[in-house]
C-alpha cells in the first residue's frame, strides 16, 4: 500500500476510492496520505472486509474529516468496529453533513446502542437519500427506534 500513497497525494481529481481487504498497517499508511492532502473531489470512500479496529477507523476517521464533500461513505462487514469506532464514523459524518446521500454500514455486528450513535451523527445530514444497515443481526426494535 505504500506505493499507493503518493498517487492519493498526488491526484487532485480523485472521485471515488474503494479499499477490500486492507490489513491495519496498511489503514494506517492510507490515514496518512489522506491527511497530507485533502482532496474537494473525493466524494466517495468504501473500505470492506478490513477487520478494521477502532484505532485505525478513528485514524481513518480523522484524515477523512479534511473531506467535507463525501456523498457516499461505506463501511462494509468490519467487524471490529465496536462502540469508539462509531464515535469515529459519527465524525465523518458531522464533518460531511451537508453533502451526504448515501451511506452503508452493513455487515458490521453494530447492536442498538451503536445506531443510536450513528443516528444522532446523521442528524443534520439533510440530503442523506440511503442507509443500508443489513447483515448487523444485534440491531432491534429498540435501534430501529431511533431512527424515526
Amino acid at each position: 500500500f505504500s506505493s499507493l500513497s503518493p498517487f492519493i497525494v498526488n491526484n487532485g481529481n480523485l472521485k471515488d476510492l474503494r479499499l477490500f481487504d486492507v490489513d491495519i498497517f496498511c489503514a494506517h499508511s492510507l490515514a496518512m496520505a489522506l491527511s497530507q492532502r485533502q482532496h474537494k473531489s473525493l466524494t466517495k470512500f468504501c473500505f470492506s472486509r478490513n477487520n478494521l479496529s477502532n484505532d485505525a477507523l478513528e485514524e481513518i476517521s480523522a484524515a477523512l474529516t479534511g473531506y467535507p464533500y463525501l456523498e457516499e461513505f461505506c463501511v462494509l462487514e468490519n467487524n471490529l468496529i465496536g462502540r469508539d469506532g462509531c464515535e469515529s464514523l459519527g465524525t465523518i459524518f458531522r464533518s460531511s453533513a451537508l453533502y451526504l446521500k448515501e451511506v452503508l454500514l452493513c455487515g458490521n455486528d453494530f447492536d442498538d446502542e451503536d445506531l443510536q450513535t450513528l443516528v444522532a451523527a446523521l442528524t443534520n445530514a439533510t440530503t442523506l437519500q440511503s442507509l443500508w444497515l443489513s447483515s448487523n443481526l444485534s440491531i432491534a426494535a429498540a435501534g430501529l427506534r431511533a431512527l424515526s
